[in-house]
């Protein structure tokens, strides 16, 4: 709209000396044919300045906006393109327990998904037990307001765990057996995938099956692999778990767990080549990605990167960025601390960049970590990971809410 006035500002001064002359040379019929050839230079000047004016309009402050329009060269983007990972939508917060407020509060920005983890611990609190009521809840909430839900298969419990009995290590451990976790897996589609058991018992909710299922998160990082990680290793947990999952849903996609380009573990594509090696192919249809990067063409660069090593593989696997952010506090030495304002900016311009390159980089959507910033718990320390909210930690607002408002409307996802 602010282009817009401008343009017709540009317009209105640029015609309104042409008027008087055009009006001065009307009553001199002997000079027509001279006038009628100024009159076209005229023109041509004018489109001249107005293109320039359009042009330096195009590459000042939000002009992400106007780079990505529903109907591009590829096609329409997906309505459920965007998602959010929120704990506040699973737990509640303190000062408002409800899910389904912020929930709402979470679709109110255009995002149609929610990533969330599926912690085996809590569902199976003993061999053979399942309890499935604090994820019937999340589930029914999610539904109710016409998201999806993306669950991360994760965190075994204790009797489950190759945990060892002495001197482990803080982070998560793999399954000490992988075919317990598909036995829990196949029990997740049955309970909320199509035709669940859960889908039955609420036949007045929005059917919202669950079709895509993320098995674990960064096992190229020690943090989520604590016996050290390893793409064997990993890729076996994948095949098992996936075979399944497809057993009981076909139809099914099985997600691979982000991976990332962290210096902490195996990088992104070494460890990706590692799970080829140990035949990961043909075990999971979609590549899950976490491509921090503190400029928008470097999170590209990542996905890129990884499209090449699928294609060298045969791989016709899509992509899916399910985690990725920018803080705004934490340690200041960090590339991904960015301030409110450049957190905002960033959001804007590379969503928009993956959206407009979704074709080449088979790219199903990106999820936006996080919904709100958080504390550091008693004992550990601050880092940049804990600011990367849309929303303060008191739960205002930061500009980054409405940027993501804004470029989920300019891409025509709402």
């Amino acid at each position: 709209m602010a282009a817009i006035v401008l343009v017709t500002a540009a317009l209105v001064a640029l015609l309104g000396p042409f008027t008087a002359t055009s009006a001065a040379h009307a009553a001199k019929p002997a000079a027509r044919k001279l006038d009628a050839w100024e009159r076209h230079l005229r023109k041509a000047q004018i489109r001249k300045q107005v293109q320039a004016k359009l042009t330096r309009l195009a590459v000042r402050g939000n002009a992400w906006r106007d780079r990505v329009r529903p109907g591009a060269a590829t096609g329409p983007v997906p309505p459920r393109f965007i998602g959010l990972v929120s704990d506040d939508a699973f737990w509640g917060t303190d000062a408002d327990p409800s899910r389904q407020r912020t929930i709402a509060a979470i679709a109110g920005t255009g995002a149609r998904m929610l990533r969330q983890s599926f912690y085996w611990s809590l569902i199976e609190p003993q061999p053979g037990r399942y309890d499935f009521s604090l994820y019937d809840g999340y589930v029914a909430a999610a539904a109710d307001a016409n998201m999806t839900v993306l669950p991360i298969l994760f965190d075994p419990p204790r009797f489950r765990s190759a945990r060892p009995a002495s001197d482990a290590r803080r982070g998560t451990y793999p399954p000490a057996n992988y075919s317990d976790f598909a036995v829990f897996a196949a029990a997740l589609v049955r309970r909320y995938g199509p035709a669940g058991a859960f889908w039955r018992e609420h036949p007045d909710l929005p059917q919202l099956p669950i079709r895509s299922w993320q098995i674990w998160n960064e096992p190229n990082i020690p943090a989520y692999w604590r016996s050290g990680p390893n793409p064997a290793e990993y890729a076996a947990m994948l095949r098992t778990v996936a075979r399944e999952i497809k057993t009981v849903d076909p139809g099914a996609k099985v997600v691979t767990a982000g991976l990332n380009e962290s210096e902490l573990g195996i990088k992104l594509v070494p460890f990706l080549k590692g799970m080829y090696r140990a035949g990961a192919k043909g075990t999971f249809d979609v590549l899950a990605l976490h491509p921090y990067a503190p400029r928008s063409e470097l999170v590209v660069a990542q996905i890129n990167r990884a499209v090449r090593e699928l294609r060298r593989n045969g791989d016709p696997a899509r992509t899916l960025v399910s985690e990725l952010g920018w803080a705004t506090g934490g340690p200041s030495n960090r590339p991904l601390v960015v301030g409110e304002q450049g957190q905002a900016s960033l959001i804007g311009r590379t969503i928009t960049e993956l959206a407009r390159d979704r074709s080449r980089l088979r790219l199903d959507g990106v999820f936006y970590f996080n919904w709100r910033d958080v504390s550091a718990a008693p004992g550990s320390r601050d880092h940049w990971g804990l600011h990367t909210g849309l929303l303060r930690e008191d739960g205002s607002p930061k500009p980054a809410m409405q940027a993501l408002r804004d470029v989920t409307g300019a891409i025509g996802t709402r």
